[in-house]
């Protein structure tokens, strides 16, 4: 076996080690769940920064990195179908949208104060609004990013999501009465999916009612719905920033990243099945497979992506980063604890 295969097998070694110890690892720390997505990242930056890897073993995992990654996305179509927009209701659509207006206008805000930071701005207010580290690594690929951008937007989001889980299943209920507003605060207030499922399982092992839990979860998929209208139009605009009015819809057409495609093909395979599938068990059992692929995908670009970062890289962006991470997030917190009250 060559290095391109170390460097894999080492990525897939990691991974299935993380799944080992991260439920002990909760478990021992007294927490519901600790996101896999950021122990990914975290043992990702340990060892590429403790252990220096051969080049051959380098060429592996930034295959993994970039390839693996366009994967992933192609995948994470399966997950979205349109009729799941149904199930979620008037009142939590109204609130992503405008948790998405906010997120925009402090973005624009943000990136007058931080004009050298606007790649980094736009990635953390995508994973801010959206679905946390999936939207960031999904618009990155196609907005070609830096990749220390996005190491940093990935760091900010899960730093700022992680502790949003340890604290908002207490703190929802200090300022919302309702179960369904509780479950409305946790879907847009936390941003990574696994983040939204953590705290909302915190709370329900706290108070054992599950309709916070079920909310929370309609809602925080409803916003990873957003996703499937956010990639193709991000495609669109950076081709058609850089290519003249004649025969632009051709041009872009022509140099769309092929996952992109993927990603939509796979939305109305999913939207189609779940209508002449209602009923197969084999249905389901391929969607269930599909979200462990999907994960293991994603966690293996993620532990590629810690890899690569250099920490003595990181440093000089670390103090504003940290500013506009928690901006954004205050920004969606108080946002919350005024409208929710109204339209919940």
């Amino acid at each position: 076996m060559n290095g391109f295969w170390f460097g894999i097998s080492l990525i897939i070694g990691i991974y299935l080690a993380i799944l080992l110890i991260s439920e002990p690892l909760a478990q021992m720390i007294g927490f519901a769940a600790i996101p896999v997505s950021l122990l990914c990242l975290i043992i990702g930056i340990i060892i590429g920064n403790l252990v220096s890897l051969p080049s051959s073993w380098v060429r592996g995992t930034n295959y993994v990195k970039k390839n693996i990654l366009q994967i992933a996305i192609v995948f994470l179509g399966l997950k979205i179908s349109l009729a799941q927009v149904l199930d979620v209701g008037f009142n939590s659509l109204t609130l992503i949208i405008s948790v998405f207006f906010i997120v925009f206008v402090l973005g624009l805000i943000l990136q007058r104060i931080f004009f050298k930071e606007k790649e980094l701005i736009t990635l953390i207010g995508i994973g801010t609004a959206i679905c946390g580290v999936t939207a960031i690594m999904a618009s990155s690929s196609v907005l070609k990013s830096k990749e220390q951008n996005m190491a940093i937007a990935i760091l900010i989001v899960v730093l700022w999501g992680s502790i949003g889980v340890f604290t908002y299943p207490f703190f929802v209920e200090w300022f919302f009465s309702t179960e369904i507003s509780k479950g409305l605060f946790l879907g847009v207030g936390i941003h990574d999916t696994s983040q939204v499922l953590a705290a909302s399982l915190i709370h329900f092992d706290i108070n054992g009612n599950s309709v916070v839990l079920e909310t929370a979860t309609l809602t925080k998929l409803i916003r990873n719905l957003f996703l499937a209208l956010l990639i193709p139009y991000l495609a669109i605009k950076v081709q058609s920033n850089s290519l003249n009015q004649t025969g632009l819809l051709k041009q872009v057409s022509k140099n769309i990243p092929s996952f992109v495609y993927g990603f939509i093909f796979f939305i109305f395979i999913r939207t189609i099945c779940d209508q002449i599938l209602v009923s197969s068990s084999i249905w389901d059992q391929i969607l269930v497979w599909n979200h462990q692929l999907v994960s293991a995908l994603f966690g293996f670009a993620i532990i590629a992506l810690g890899l690569s970062i250099r920490i003595r890289e990181l440093k000089d962006l670390s103090s504003s980063s940290i500013i506009i991470g928690l901006i954004f997030s205050l920004g969606v917190l108080l946002f919350g604890i005024i409208i929710i009250p109204i339209i919940g």
